[in-house]
């Protein structure tokens, strides 16, 4: 089964969705520079900012409850997935109408 009808019936598009996460990403590559530029360290912690992208849209269910929650997450590649790029991201998505929507990074 194709994944973008699932993600079509949650409100949105999954190209909408990569194309919005990998432009948030440039604001925070802007953030992430003037904070160095002002002699700050990087707010996000670690990240490659040179190779950073949303490689993929994710749809999961939790099966685990009697009332399974729907829900996507987008894998973005080159960054910690300790770092805090997830939570900003998660913030500014749901300001942009992708509530149910979660961030995962990895290297």
């Amino acid at each position: 089964m194709s994944a973008e009808p699932v993600l079509t019936a949650l409100g949105f598009n999954p190209l909408d969705l990569q194309r919005e996460v990998d432009r948030l990403l440039a604001i925070a590559q802007v953030e992430n520079d003037a904070a160095l530029m002002r002699g700050d360290r990087s707010p996000f912690g670690a990240v490659n900012w040179a190779d950073l992208r949303c490689i993929d849209i994710e749809y999961r269910v939790n099966a685990l409850d009697d009332d399974p929650i729907t829900y996507c997450v987008a894998i973005v590649q080159e960054a910690s997935p300790d770092c805090t790029l997830p939570a900003w991201l998660n913030t500014a998505l749901d300001r942009k109408r992708f509530p149910s929507v979660y961030v995962e990074c990895s290297w």
